[in-house]
């Protein structure tokens, strides 16, 4: 049986100079779950520069994450690294993706 699971979030995204914007994001994740306050909370962070270069932090299931991306006028490239749960909740390990976007 596939058990419910409600998640609720907010984002920001304030405009912090003339060429750079950010974004803040929280998310709690399966309100009705047990488990310890780390296993259940996501928080990141964004700047973006010239909507060119994008540098991002946050914290999920208590490990840090990090990306970057490029965002150039015909290719975007996305890199990132975190950490993934299994479905009883054990960590399984330290994933690393990339992506490379093509359009017109």
């Amino acid at each position: 049986q596939i058990k419910p699971e409600i998640n609720v979030g907010a984002s920001v995204s304030p405009a912090l100079l003339a060429f750079m914007r950010g974004q803040m994001t929280f998310d709690y994740v399966d309100v009705t779950g047990s488990g310890a306050l780390l296993d259940h909370v996501h928080i990141g962070a964004e700047i973006d520069t010239l909507n060119l270069l994008a540098a991002r932090v946050g914290v999920a299931y208590g490990q840090p994450t990090f990306g970057l991306g490029f965002d150039l006028p015909l290719i975007r490239i996305d890199a990132a690294t975190y950490v993934e749960r299994s479905v009883i909740g054990d960590i399984v390990g330290r994933h690393y993706s990339a992506q490379v976007s093509v359009g017109f």
